[in-house]
């Protein structure tokens, strides 16, 4: 990665070339440049926020532990990755990664609530799964993210919302993994179906 004082040098050559003679254009090169610095390097952190919701939450999220681990193939969740028990707060602020993010979320459902969606805002998250056991105990997958046209994606709509069926009233363990070429910063929202559409 250039450094501050390499970048700094490029910039006062570009002011002294004879095209940018003009004060406004100055302005304009000088405006640029942060924007390019502070959107690239300087720990760009903007959340935007999912939709409010409109009546009482579906669910809670009551934990949410979260681990980076090698960029993995996607694919059935058989055993899920060890976790060392570092929890997280909403909004996750993470800045970006080439490695894979894991998060565990315990969600409990309220009384007779049993499809829950998840939404991860914004929508900008390259990939992006959801795992939750059935019945049987198998890990059942559902796939989002900006990456994958809405045909792909369980439920067919930009935003990347999954489709959690849970038991009601009981906490229920949620696993995400996202990749994206762009920064982890995102928030989660829990819906009904009704409520979201």
């Amino acid at each position: 990665m250039p450094s501050f004082g390499a970048a700094q040098a490029r910039f006062t050559a570009l002011l002294s070339h004879p095209w940018v003679s003009q004060p406004w254009l100055q302005v304009l090169a000088c405006v640029i440049v942060a924007f390019t610095i502070g959107a690239l390097g300087a720990g760009y952190t903007l959340v935007e926020r999912p939709r409010q919701s409109l009546g009482e939450a579906p669910a809670t999220i009551e934990s949410i532990d979260l681990q980076f681990t090698q960029p993995s193939e996607a694919g059935a969740l058989t055993t899920p990755p060890a976790l060392p028990g570092k929890s997280a707060q909403l909004p996750i602020s993470l800045g970006w990664s080439a490695n894979t993010l894991w998060l565990r979320l315990q969600i409990r459902p309220s009384a007779g609530q049993e499809i829950v969606w998840l939404e991860l805002a914004p929508p900008r998250l390259t990939f992006a799964n959801a795992y939750v056991r059935d019945a049987k105990g198998e890990w059942i997958r559902s796939s989002g993210g900006a990456a994958l046209s809405a045909e792909q994606r369980d439920i067919g709509m930009a935003p990347i919302v999954f489709a959690l069926q849970l038991q009601p009233e009981r906490p229920q363990e949620v696993w995400l993994e996202v990749n994206s070429l762009t920064a982890l910063n995102f928030t989660l929202a829990l819906y009904t179906p009704k409520e979201y559409l």
